[in-house]
């Protein structure tokens, strides 16, 4: 059976984070196998970090979409949800945005080959996900 320390490690390696200051792991776990998750990070009370992995195209489920962030809003509290990537990481910037995270930064250079650090945001009123129907989500766990 994989553990929390083993899935955050293996979700910041495939994010390309350092696992420094990680304060909660979801993952989603199928027969033993690790098909994706989310680490969270770097928690102050008003707002956490987040990076995604993932090894499975259907690993987001709306029962995971929904505890991806129903744990940052409603049981840490946090009032928003940042993440960071390099300029180049095209996939995850389309992702963020699908999921309503909006840009608020650009940092050159912190990258190897001078690459930027791209800033989301996300703020709990933003969030769609919060809103899904338990219906709903008991669907999506057959």
């Amino acid at each position: 059976m994989l553990n929390e320390p083993t899935c955050g490690a293996a979700i910041c390696q495939q994010a390309g984070a350092q696992p420094g200051n990680v304060c909660g792991v979801l993952a989603r776990v199928k027969d033993d196998v690790l098909l994706g998750g989310v680490v969270y990070y770097n928690y102050t009370g008003e707002s956490v970090a987040m990076h995604t992995g993932a090894w499975d195209d259907h690993w987001l489920s709306r029962a995971m979409l929904h505890a991806v962030f129903d744990y940052p809003f409603n049981v840490m509290g946090v009032k928003r949800i940042f993440g960071e990537l390099h300029e180049d990481n095209h996939h995850a910037l389309a992702f963020n945005a699908k999921f309503g995270a909006r840009i608020v930064a650009r940092i050159e250079g912190v990258y190897p080959g001078n690459r930027a650090c791209i800033i989301h945001r996300l703020d709990r009123e933003d969030c769609r996900f919060l809103n899904l129907k338990a219906s709903m989500i008991r669907r999506s766990l057959h």
